[in-house]
């Protein structure tokens, strides 16, 4: 009997699929074209969650409908939701302020989401072919797929289980020979230039307009397209930090006779348009009238000894313009840095714009100077406690290594008991390594991070200066000098390889308070500065330099298959293998003697590495079903004597006698 009713819904469900068949379409759009003799009456619809990625703001979303005519009425989408507390925000990287499209931020207020111009999703979206396709998608019954996932009640399902961080070499050389792979990010296109029109309100992306020369232009900043020279200008987008390089020629009669040396042109006679929807549009093209109106904001000059260090600059009105000194025949006061740093209040426009400068004096022999140009947005109401995430938790591909050292610090319980925490060494925090200049010379001043998941290799020239071309300590000076480009100050007083005091991050966002968020850098061996030096009259000949360094990062992906987190749970430092470094004299008195036309060449060199273990399936338990029947429920068949005793087995009994019923 049960299988005749089996046979007969199976045979119902085939006429019916047959009698709705009139062929396959699949569309994303309801007024898309699909089969003339199919009506909507043929679709089945599969709905997919709602949430998406990067959602505008200002858009109007499509939606499902099986009726033949589309809808009049016109949906807005509706205002992102307060973030929920608790909850990880993957997108909220900037620890203290509101991070910009990130509607999830607990630092926005309301009125900071005004100037949002999407949503980027608290959480990614998963990457499964087996859950329901994004956006709302129509299928007929001959589709590829015809059934997706929409939920699960799994709280666990595919995990990548964790890994311990690296302790020692040899641990880490067991897990390095596994898959590589290369990663790059994508890169940004360009928007159209639009036109000044206001009233209009800054948006993140959008052009931001200065008054100069009684004309509104973009404000930009110079920047090279086909190699390295100052070709071209880039234009400022609203909340948008941005920073390059290039290589500018430097005039050997007149130091300031060439554009772009001295400060005056990057913030003289310049105003900011700080709240376009503020400017009256009946007074334009008369610049002069707009600025008179509160809307726009000067720059205010900054000089500094280093840009990035807010700290070491003092605001200056007069700053020296570019001159020759005749007597040192060297070209003063160029500029080497600038670093426009505008806050901003959202909506309410641009309150503030700095123009922080860096100078250096170069000899005329040089000809060219690279100079280094940079834009930061940040908001007016942000404090020293903000600063940059490299992810939220795992690492995301570009983003920096997070490095500090161990340091003991008093106990909140008591001044007796330390505790153990991680300090950063500098206001960059990240690992980084020597940086070449255009002209192929190492850069002192400024390294380079070590960005995840980015091989790298550089190679750069170390002018070596020694104190005496005759002195036993000439090479040892030399090998002080290469270290110290390579490493920096942390082979200090390091004597074996468990005092090198250098931790890196396992997460972009890692407690400096929890140790076990940090993976102690591993030194392959710790470099020895007895060398040897030989050589007759002339000629230095030092032995077991080294001049190379390979940087070994052990990447993998932990958590939610769905979800994966990137963690760091090793980085091995590797010196390379001493070599013999000549250095010959030709000048009649060898003190002091720089040597800077000799090729020493320091070769820095990153490779990450995946070791993710396989994903295991987690299983929720099966749920117990616990059925108990009354005791009198076979009461005359079974003897209450006897009830309490059978009364295990009645549910299985029932079960059999319900079975034997329907068997024919």
């Amino acid at each position: 009997m049960l299988r005749a009713w089996l046979c007969l819904g199976c045979a119902l469900a085939v006429l019916a699929a047959g009698a709705n068949d009139t062929g396959s379409c699949a569309t994303s759009q309801p007024d898309a074209p699909c089969d003339a003799n199919a009506t909507a009456s043929n679709h089945t619809d599969v709905a997919a969650s709602a949430d998406t990625t990067d959602v505008p703001l200002n858009t109007t979303p499509a939606f499902s409908t099986t009726t033949e005519s589309p809808l009049d009425t016109v949906a807005t989408a509706p205002s992102p939701p307060p973030p929920v507390r608790g909850e990880i925000c993957f997108c909220d990287l900037t620890a203290g302020v509101c991070d910009v499209n990130c509607c999830c931020d607990g630092d926005c207020s309301s009125e900071d989401r005004r100037v949002f111009s999407s949503c980027k999703d608290a959480e990614p979206e998963p990457r499964d072919d087996h859950r329901c396709p994004r956006p709302l998608t129509l299928y007929r019954d001959n589709a590829p797929q015809l059934f997706c996932v929409v939920a699960e009640n799994l709280p666990r399902t595919f995990q990548y289980p964790d890994r311990q961080t690296v302790k020692s070499s040899s641990e880490f050389s067991k897990l390095h020979g596994l898959t590589r792979s290369f990663g790059w990010p994508a890169v940004e296109a360009e928007s159209e230039l639009p036109l000044f029109e206001p009233p209009f309100t800054y948006r993140d992306g959008g052009i931001v307009w200065i008054s100069k020369d009684s004309e509104l232009l973009p404000l930009s900043v110079p920047v090279g397209v086909t190699h390295a020279a100052c070709q071209t200008t880039r234009q400022v987008l609203y909340l948008r930090d941005w920073s390059s390089s290039c290589t500018r020629a430097v005039p050997a009669e007149d130091c300031g006779s060439a554009g772009g040396l001295g400060t005056a042109g990057y913030h003289e006679g310049v105003g900011v348009v700080a709240a376009p929807h503020l400017v009256n549009a009946t007074l334009l093209p008369d610049v002069r009238q707009v600025c008179m109106q509160n809307v726009c904001v000067p720059v205010t000059p900054y000089l500094c000894a280093d840009v990035s260090d807010a700290a070491d600059c003092s605001k200056h009105d007069n700053i020296s313009v570019p001159i020759r000194d005749e007597d040192s025949g060297s070209c003063m006061n160029i500029v080497r840095k600038v670093r426009y740093v505008l806050t901003h209040n959202g909506t309410q426009g641009i309150v503030h714009v700095g123009a922080y400068f860096s100078l250096t004096d170069i000899p005329v022999s040089q000809r060219f100077v690279t100079q280094t140009f940079s834009v930061s947005f940040r908001w007016d109401r942000e404090g020293e406690a903000a600063h940059r995430r490299s992810g939220r938790r795992g690492y995301i591909a570009g983003r920096p290594l997070l490095l500090g050292r161990k340091v003991a610090c008093p106990s909140p319980d008591g001044p007796e008991e330390e505790i153990e925490v991680v300090e950063f060494e500098d206001s960059n925090r990240w690992l980084t390594i020597p940086r070449a200049m255009p002209d192929g010379k190492c850069d002192s001043k400024e390294r380079q991070a070590v960005t995840f998941l980015v091989n790298r290799r550089s190679q750069c020239v170390l002018p070596l200066s020694i104190a005496n071309f005759s002195s036993e300590d000439a090479c040892q000076s030399a090998q002080k000098q290469l270290l110290h480009l390579m490493i920096g100050s942390a082979l200090d007083n390091v004597t074996d390889e468990k005092s090198f005091n250098q931790h890196v991050g396992a997460f972009g966002d890692s407690n400096v308070e929890v140790l076990g968020e940090w993976t102690q850098i591993v030194l392959d061996s710790v470099p020895s500065l007895s060398t040897r030096s030989s050589g007759q009259d002339k000629t230095l000949v030092c032995h077991d330099i080294v001049t190379n360094m390979q940087i070994d990062v052990l990447v993998s992906y932990v958590g939610n298959v769905l979800h994966p987190q990137a963690k760091v749970i090793g980085v091995l430092m590797k010196l390379g293998g001493p070599k013999l470094v000549v250095f010959e004299c030709v000048l009649p008195d060898c003190t002091n003697v720089s040597f800077s036309d000799h090729s020493t060449m320091v070769t820095s060199s990153v490779m990450f590495t995946d070791i993710t273990r396989h994903a295991i399936a987690y299983f929720a338990e099966p749920p117990v079903v616990n059925i108990r029947l009354p005791n009198d429920f076979f009461y005359p068949f079974v003897s209450s004597a006897v009830r309490a005793e059978t009364n295990s087995c009645s549910c299985i009994i029932f079960v059999m006698i319900f079975s034997l019923s329907f068997v024919e």
